[in-house]
């Protein structure tokens, strides 16, 4: 039997826990998203690997890696890229492997096991963080049911097995992790006098304070804002960026990105099409 570890979607952060789970795996699998050299050259240290170029993989570093990789994978042949819709059609892949969604999928259609780990690398918004271990047995294990009690994953096809993964949400230390081993967004809901899911802030409710009424702020803005520059906000809370650290990267104005915080912090799953309509933007 091989145990194969399967990721994707990275983007900079390879988590202490995926990384102890790839230590126990033969092969890792990535789908795209590294975002960094030194993300590729860590997982090059640990185990061999396959892999393929995300759409937030640029520069030199990632100019030679393949959309789509086709390769051998102890006796199956594996599909895979990062973009779904990437592909090939006429593919004659026992298992296709792809990422970009950060959603965790597996199901079979027609012979091939189709595969999304999900993301294990920073959270975005409220979603999971995932991946998968793969698990192949070779022809002399697939009639050994002793052999198949010992894989704790449903059998997809034919000495396919695939296990999903789930990764507590605790922000790594170190570098992009938690300053001084404090999660960020608790800094934040001191400092902004927010209250963990209580939807308030200095007494007063953030919806009612700012649902229906335009952003008010004392500085100019820097940068009409739209739906995908707060999801980015967001994104950044996430990698545990400061207020201020936010506005300067995203070119916003600081009031407005504290406003937007305090509205992701208060407010669970909330959109940032919903943070647009509460902060009359």
């Amino acid at each position: 039997m091989h145990r194969i570890a399967v990721i994707s979607d990275t983007h900079n952060l390879l988590r202490p826990e995926v990384v102890e789970i790839i230590r126990t795996c033969e092969v890792i699998v990535h789908a795209g998203d590294i975002s960094t050299l030194d993300i590729l050259d860590r997982l090059e240290e640990l185990k061999p690997l396959y892999i393929v170029r995300g759409n937030n993989d640029r520069g030199d570093w990632a100019s030679c890696l393949p959309q789509v990789l086709t390769f051998d994978l102890f006796g199956r042949t594996v599909c895979m890229t990062h973009i779904k819709r990437n592909i090939p059609q006429d593919h004659k892949a026992d298992l296709v492997i792809y990422g970009h969604s950060h959603r965790y999928s597996c199901a079979r259609d027609g012979d091939a096991v189709f595969l999304n780990p999900g993301s294990c690398g920073p959270r975005r918004f409220n979603q999971e963080i995932t991946m998968a271990i793969l698990t192949l047995t070779d022809k002399e294990d697939q009639g050994d049911e002793r052999a198949k009690e010992d894989i704790l994953a449903p059998e997809m096809a034919e000495g396919i097995f695939v296990e999903r993964i789930d990764i507590p949400h605790e922000v790594p230390n170190g570098k992009g992790g938690a300053r001084g081993g404090q999660d960020m967004k608790s800094v934040l809901r001191t400092t902004l006098g927010v209250s963990s899911g209580s939807g308030q802030s200095s007494g007063q409710s953030t919806e009612q304070s700012n649902q229906g009424r335009p952003f008010q702020s004392s500085h100019a803005y820097k940068r009409a804002v739209t739906t995908d520059i707060i999801r980015r906000v967001c994104e950044d809370l996430d990698r545990e960026r400061t207020v201020d650290e936010i506005a300067a990267r995203r070119r916003i104005d600081p009031e407005l990105a504290e406003q937007i915080v305090r509205m992701y912090l208060t407010h669970q799953k909330v959109t940032p099409e919903q943070i647009m309509t509460k902060l009359g933007l």
